[in-house]
């Protein structure tokens, strides 16, 4: 090693030493100082995490009021659409009855005419 080299790795140690309380306590105060600001990124992220899910909640309860609100008129539309069903299926039973008691009575009537004609038709031969 020469002088040059020598000189250096004195001052190397000599740096070494130098690191006193003072310093120390200075490397501390400053990354306490980052730490602090670190923390206080962190409060302000979760502030504004907060802050976002907080709307995110208000709008999904927006949300399922309006849906909510849109299934009950969709509910009583269809209520009423099966009460109208309900009402002509009544009605076209009224009818389909009127229809039997009617074509019970033309068959009825078709049978007795079919039974005079025939018994007349007998008679005219006895």
């Amino acid at each position: 090693m020469d002088r040059d080299e020598l000189s250096k790795v004195g001052s190397m140690e000599a740096m070494r030493e130098a690191w006193t309380d003072d310093r120390l306590d200075d490397l501390a105060i400053r990354t306490d100082r980052g730490f602090d600001r670190v923390d206080k990124d962190v409060r302000e992220v979760r502030a504004e995490m907060k802050a976002g899910f907080d709307r995110v909640d208000d709008e999904f309860r927006e949300v399922r009021g309006e849906m909510k609100a849109g299934f009950q008129k969709m509910e009583a539309r269809t209520e009423a659409r099966f009460d109208a069903l309900h009402g002509a299926l009544h009605d076209l039973h009224g009818a389909l009855h009127d229809l039997q008691r009617t074509m019970l009575q033309i068959g009825g009537g078709l049978i007795g005419t079919l039974l005079v004609v025939t018994a007349g038709i007998l008679a005219s031969r006895l």
